[in-house]
């Protein structure tokens, strides 16, 4: 048998040539895909309330705000903003917060400052006082005195009489932030005991330290307490006082007689 080698060499080549594919030397390698950018900025948290109210007159401190960021984690918080302690009107603190991305947030807190606090009145001398009849009252008067303002004017109310009865002084001051405060005064005009009623009404109940005759007995010494109100407190059945502020007793002197 007799081979043509001439022939097969050629089919040999035709056989390699389909077996190539459509590939070609050099052919680019794809990029991988690019990561996601960060579009998401840092979440602000005012800590305390985000509308506060504070006292006019004392020092405001700022409890702050936190930032996080979902790449970054926790984000440093810049503050801007003050509040004048003794200016009463609503000011603004604002936080803002940025991420290494560049996204930024911010968020405002608003600080009402106010006087709600009402002066203080103090009454000079006492808040009861008894006068007797035909007396003309003094008026001793008040001061006040307030956190934000200081000293203030006190307007006074009411008048009181010389007959007997029962009166009544108002004194009342206002602060510039409005808020009003009053105090009273009660003024008890009495009768003036002259020693009952006989024609002696000009005689002293104690003369010289002597009981005088007028009395008819130790059942009408009387005596009026603060701490009892200014009421009557005498017991009259057994002529004995039940005074916190009086201790007394009737005794017989050798030289003045019955003495108080």
């Amino acid at each position: 048998m007799t081979i043509n080698y001439k022939h097969l060499v050629f089919v040999v080549i035709v056989a390699l040539q389909g077996c190539g594919g459509g590939g070609g030397a050099g052919a680019p390698t794809p990029e991988p895909p690019a990561p996601p950018s960060d579009t998401t900025p840092p979440v602000i948290t005012i800590l305390g309330e985000s509308e506060a109210f504070h006292e006019q007159g004392n020092e405001y401190t700022d409890p702050g705000a936190t930032a996080s960021d979902d790449v970054d984690g926790d984000v440093d918080v810049t503050v801007s903003g003050s509040v004048e302690k003794l200016v009463a009107a609503t000011y603004s603190i604002t936080y803002s917060a940025s991420d290494s991305a560049g996204n930024s947030a911010s968020a405002t807190r608003t600080v009402t400052v106010q006087d709600t606090i009402a002066p203080v009145i103090t009454l000079i001398g006492d808040a009861s006082v008894i006068i007797d009849e035909g007396s003309v009252f003094s008026d001793p008067g008040a001061t006040a005195t307030d956190s934000v303002d200081g000293v203030l004017d006190v307007a006074v109310a009411g008048e009181v009489g010389s007959e007997v009865g029962a009166y009544t002084l108002t004194y009342s001051a206002t602060d510039a932030g409005g808020n009003t405060a009053s105090v009273d005064r009660s003024i008890t005009v009495v009768e003036v005991d002259t020693g009952g009623g006989s024609e002696e009404s000009d005689v002293f109940i104690i003369e010289n330290g002597s009981v005088a005759d007028i009395w008819g007995g130790n059942d009408l010494l009387s005596f009026f307490d603060e701490k009892n109100g200014y009421g009557d407190c005498t017991d009259e059945a057994s002529g004995t006082e039940t005074c916190q502020s009086v201790d007394w007793e009737v005794v017989d002197d050798p030289v003045r007689g019955t003495v108080l």
